[in-house]
Parts: structure tokens; C-alpha cells; sequence
């Protein structure tokens, strides 16, 4: 998977998550048990470098999901059970996990120009 990545995109940007808090949420602790989040991100950052990629670590505090990443409106009060919602400003309905990595990629191309 990380090699597929590696080699398929020029730009990898990923969120520096906090996966031992992560661990301490008891919905999430079960499901990240099955896959090493920690271990796919530092396969991915070692091949990004071997092969001459860019790899941007995104702040966890920035407002990925919570950013339209079509006019730039924050909505703040969206919480983690709302996984769709629509830009009051602009109508642009979102998924939240969607809108949050078009806006992670936006950052780490904005980081690296």
C-alpha cells in the first residue's frame, strides 16, 4: 500500500494524528487494533524520501473537516457525528472525511510552494 502511494503520487500529505489518544477512545480503539496507523505513516514518509516524493505532515489542530474546501468557511460547532454537511456560505455539500483530505492536500501544496 505505501510503496502504491509512493509511486503513484508526487504530493503525499498527511495529518500528524494523535494516535495514542486515538487508543484511549474506546469507539476507535478496537478499529485501529486492526491496522497500524503509525507504522502506514512512517512506511509512507521512508518512501516518499527513497523515492523523492513529498511528503507534508498537516498540524492535527487544523480545521480539516471543518473548513469548506471550496470557499474557505469554518464551521466550528461540527461535531465528529455529523459526517455530512452543506456550507452555509457557498452550498457545497460535504462528507466529512472527504472535504477534510481535499483540504490536507491543499495545505501541504500550499506548504511546499
Amino acid at each position: 500500500l505505501s510503496k502504491n502511494l509512493v509511486k503513484k503520487f508526487d504530493i503525499i500529505s498527511m495529518e500528524n494524528l494523535n494516535i495514542k489518544g486515538m487508543f484511549q477512545n474506546k469507539k476507535w480503539s478496537s478499529k485501529l487494533q486492526k491496522i497500524s496507523l503509525y507504522k502506514l505513516l512512517q512506511m509512507i514518509k521512508y518512501k516518499a524520501q527513497w523515492y523523492g516524493k513529498n511528503f507534508i505532515q498537516i498540524n492535527r489542530y487544523s480545521p480539516s473537516s471543518q473548513q469548506c474546501n471550496n470557499c474557505g468557511y469554518q464551521k466550528k460547532n461540527l461535531k465528529l457525528e455529523h459526517r455530512e454537511w452543506t456550507c452555509p456560505e457557498c452550498g457545497t455539500k460535504h462528507h466529512r472525511d472527504i472535504n477534510a483530505a481535499k483540504n490536507i492536500l491543499t495545505e501541504g501544496i500550499r506548504i511546499i510552494s
